[in-house]
């Protein structure tokens, strides 16, 4: 999928949330349109575990591991979250 992604637009969608061990763990989650099936396919890139779950720290573990996945910020053109 990540070769794909520099030519893509994509929405993203993210959630943080605590789990029972008390580690905050942020979901992506990259919705695209697949050719092979003509459909909407939702991709899981990651589930990061954050130290910093400040609307700050958030952001920083997102952009490091949408750039490390060699994925070109200006091809986000949309963004949801629960809060």
């Amino acid at each position: 999928m990540i070769e794909t992604c520099r030519s893509r637009k994509f929405l993203v969608l993210i959630n943080e949330s605590t789990d029972i061990s008390v580690s905050q763990i942020l979901a992506v989650v990259m919705p695209f349109f697949g050719d092979r099936r003509c459909t909407v396919v939702d991709a899981l890139l990651d589930l990061i575990e954050v130290d910093d779950g400040t609307a700050a720290g958030l952001y920083s573990s997102f952009k490091h591991l949408i750039v490390s996945n060699g994925i070109p910020l200006n091809n986000i053109n949309g963004f949801a979250s629960d809060n």
